[in-house]
């Protein structure tokens, strides 16, 4: 495909409303944590987008009336309870319960006897992830089981790279090596998330041919919300000759 052809392949986002201020927070804390596997992340970062804003707890995050069996059908959505669901349901719990022991989350029983998980976010002060809705939504509406879980922790280590602000950093280019290490999953596993990611336009990205021969193939990346930064980086990275073509 020619350099107009790749650049331009998002120009039918541009009529669509993809930036929000509707987002969850996801502290940078969870992927320094060599006890959790990618798993137990894409768990908590389930558990973050189904949570709410409690007044009655001091603005504590929540989920309300929530067990494992409830939170196994809202991630594998069964038709019905059939096959080895009993067994998921007990991996659920001492995910749960990992999760309850590290500090990231509090099974109580609230005011009216239901069983509540409380998401204290305590660690936002050393650094946390914006998670945007658009790309959430995506995620949750065509995917179930683990590959959802592992998903959203893909998506979240992605967020945790990036910035914002006047001086963010929204274009990532090395991403899959810093991902690896916090999903504790190989470089190639991190890649295969990544294509669902993009394919399915939760993410932007560029695949380029560089002028400099040490690296002469890069990759670029961009959250879908932030996909004009993304274009015009690439553009101006191009105009300035140190991408000499664009592979996809």
């Amino acid at each position: 495909m020619g350099y107009d052809t790749v650049i331009n392949k998002y120009n039918g986002l541009k009529n669509k409303t993809l930036y929000t201020q509707t987002f969850a927070t996801v502290g940078k804390q969870i992927f320094n944590d060599n006890d959790l596997d990618i798993d137990d992340i894409g768990l908590y970062v389930f558990l973050v987008t189904r949570s709410r804003q409690s007044l009655e707890d001091d603005g504590i995050r929540v989920v309300d009336r929530i067990d494992s069996l409830s939170i196994y059908k809202m991630i594998y959505r069964p038709q019905k309870l059939k096959g080895k669901y009993r067994e998921i349901v007990g991996d659920l719990d001492e995910r749960l319960n990992r999760l309850e022991d590290h500090g990231f989350i509090e099974r109580t029983i609230n005011t009216l006897g239901e069983q509540t998980i409380k998401v204290p976010q305590d660690d936002l002060k050393q650094g946390f992830a914006k998670l945007y809705a658009p790309g959430i939504r995506v995620i949750l509406r065509k995917l179930t089981g683990k590959k959802m879980l592992r998903e959203l922790a893909a998506y979240a280590a992605f967020r945790s790279l990036i910035f914002e602000g006047d001086k963010g950093t929204y274009i990532i280019d090395r991403g899959p090596t810093y991902i690896k290490n916090w999903l504790h999953v190989e470089k190639s596993t991190v890649n295969n998330y990544l294509r669902w990611l993009r394919e399915n336009y939760v993410l932007a990205y560029f695949k380029c041919k560089q002028l400099s021969m040490h690296e002469p193939w890069k990759q670029y990346y961009s959250d879908i919300v932030q996909y004009d930064k993304l274009v015009e980086y690439v553009k101006i990275q191009y105009d300035k000759g140190f991408i000499k073509s664009l592979a996809e």
